[in-house]
């Protein structure tokens, strides 16, 4: 009886640590995915209670919430209230990922006809041409490159490996090092500050991949405190920010979050995910729509299809 109850402390105990380490609310994800479904569906209202319910739950996705509650609001008549938290959702770091959806966004352009809104919208457009311009002229552009060397670096070996006795496997633990060791001075120099307008959209994302292969548990905590401060600002991919937090939680306490992580099975040699914190499949699949990443079936078979 002693050890049941010492289990479930145990349980009780690691959950709030993962919880209070990654800084998610988990119940407010799954109110924002719910939000998302009831917005498809033609529920305006409640979709706006659950929006508006999750800008206190929740760090990240605040300008996601935040223009979605823009479209609630002006699809249920209230045009003023709309056109100020669409205006309020860019400040909270929302982004568009291509041309084509800023200029077809009716939203955005209902600002444009407005003369009162009419310096904000100037303003998005500068900052959103700005974010999807290939050219952008970033601050630091030989830091990049030297990002970008490192990230080549870091995958030209890495799926060729055989084993731990393969030559290529110390190779590229020499590599991870040198990577690794950069990206700490790196972090050393700009912390948490470090930016996509300082290296370029494509030398974060560097920044991160050499992360998710890191097994240096304080690296990795820096570069998710980077990701974090990334996220809010919708300047990363979600799906690089959960894979990084789902490498430090199974390296510090054997459980993942969002099923990044995959193992081959020695008793089956199949490919299947590692251990969960929680194995409610509703749960998982709700926490991984609220942070776009695919099917756990489709991401199973990626995972399969790269390590057979």
């Amino acid at each position: 009886m002693k050890k049941i109850i010492f289990l479930f402390l145990l349980c009780i105990s690691l959950s709030t640590e993962l919880s209070a380490q990654i800084k998610i609310p988990l119940s407010g994800y799954k109110d924002l995915n719910k939000a998302d479904s009831l917005i498809q569906l033609g529920q305006y209202e409640n979709a706006l209670k659950l929006y508006e319910s999750c800008l206190d739950k929740i760090e990240f996705f605040k300008g996601r919430c935040l223009y979605y509650s823009a479209i609630c609001h002006a699809l249920l008549k209230n045009p003023s209230q709309a056109k100020s938290l669409v205006v309020s959702s860019f400040n909270h770091g929302f982004k568009y990922f291509s041309i084509e959806q800023m200029e077809q966004d009716w939203l955005l352009q209902s600002l444009k006809s407005d003369s009162t809104q009419l310096i904000n919208y100037n303003k998005i457009i500068s900052q959103q041409n700005n974010w999807l311009n290939p050219e952008y002229e970033i601050e630091f552009p030989s830091i990049r490159d030297s990002l970008l060397v490192l990230l080549n670096k870091d995958q030209y070996y890495r799926h060729k490996i055989k084993g731990k006795n393969d030559s290529l496997f110390k190779l590229q633990t020499k590599i991870d090092k040198e990577n690794q060791s950069y990206i700490n001075s790196i972090l050393n120099e700009f912390g948490n500050n470090l930016n996509w307008t300082q290296v370029g959209r494509d030398g974060m994302h560097a920044i991160l991949l050499i992360g998710i292969h890191t097994k240096d548990i304080d690296l990795l905590e820096r570069i998710i405190k980077l990701a974090e401060v990334n996220l809010k600002n919708h300047s990363i991919e979600p799906s690089d920010y959960c894979i990084l937090v789902d490498k430090y939680n199974y390296l510090l306490f054997g459980v993942q979050l969002f099923g990044t992580q995959v193992e081959r099975s020695k008793e089956t040699q199949e490919i299947t995910f590692k251990p969960f914190l929680n194995n409610s499949e509703s749960y998982i699949i709700n926490l991984r729509n609220a942070f776009g990443l695919i099917s756990m079936e489709d991401y199973l078979k990626d995972m399969k299809s790269i390590n057979n």
